[in-house]
């Protein structure tokens, strides 16, 4: 009879393990696989409850945003894709900045600041990359 290759009892499975089991557990939770609601914001009793509207709305929009700029990128020239390329990491440099820069100001909820700051610009930006996708828009 074949011994079973990998044992629980031995030392990398048993490590492995409970890494398996937590990863399972986040992937099962309702945090996980929460759909953005755009009343959220309103509906928030506390602050986490708020930043977790925004983290969700950051996930949302961060979606609608790359597929708009991979569906925009198809549609340019070699010249206007290296031109939107530019755009968009200058953007991201952009909401980083802008983004540490309220973070460091805030003398209390900086977690809080930082997530409504990435949820804002890329709500903003969402909405710019769809409406040049719709316009057909040539960079």
């Amino acid at each position: 009879m074949m011994e079973p290759r990998f044992h629980l009892r031995s030392a990398s499975m048993k490590t492995l393990l409970p890494s398996i089991l937590a990863a399972s557990v986040w992937l099962c939770s309702s945090a996980a696989w929460a759909q953005y609601d755009p009343q959220c914001a309103s509906k928030a009793q506390y602050a986490q409850d708020g930043q977790q509207c925004d983290r969700e709305r950051t996930q949302h929009f961060d979606k609608i945003l790359n597929q708009s700029y991979q569906a925009l990128m198809k549609q340019q020239t070699q010249a206007g894709k290296n031109r939107l390329r530019s755009m968009q990491r200058a953007w991201m440099h952009e909401r980083d900045e802008a983004c540490h820069a309220q973070v460091a100001q805030a003398a209390v909820g900086a977690g809080v600041v930082g997530d409504a700051c990435l949820a804002d610009y890329t709500e903003d930006r969402a909405t710019a990359m769809r409406q040049w996708l719709q316009q057909g828009k040539r960079f």
